[in-house]
């Protein structure tokens, strides 16, 4: 593989990682979205006063509560990992010998781990908040 190839090969991975965690953050957002709105509708006294807006907040809390996306979670990490293996293959095996392979995992295969990592604690971090907002809600 030519200094080329190489690098249009790792940008190419690193836009589909990008795709991933641009779609799937979408998802963790509406499901935070979602958690807001119910913590925002919470109300004690309705609740008592209203038995079918009791049990339609308490379905939706459970749903909310059992079904975080955690598979938003790691769909991309699963991805975005396999990618920057081969491209770290592709780097350290099959580049030419006039590739600088430091430039490479500089400019490529670094931000694409940090991207990585930015968006598994932001997403975890988000999950966790959301499950903890749900806890709190009492009648």
């Amino acid at each position: 593989m030519s200094h080329s190839d190489l690098i249009s090969l790792l940008s190419y991975y690193l836009g589909i990682i990008a795709v991933l965690v641009a779609f799937f953050s979408v998802q963790i957002e509406a499901w935070s979205t979602k958690v807001g709105s119910l913590v925002t509708a919470w109300s004690p006294a309705k609740r008592k006063a209203e038995t079918q807006f009791k049990l339609h907040q308490d379905e939706e809390k459970k749903n909310l509560h059992s079904g975080p996306p955690w598979l938003a979670v790691w769909v991309p990490a699963g991805v975005g990992g396999s990618l920057l293996g081969l491209g770290g293959y592709a780097l350290m095996f099959r580049a030419a010998a006039d590739v600088s392979r430091e430039d490479i995992a500089l400019f490529l295969l670094i931000p694409a781990g940090l991207l990585l990592i930015v968006y598994l604690v932001c997403a975890i971090v988000a999950i966790r908040r959301g499950r903890s907002r749900l806890e709190l809600l009492q009648d």
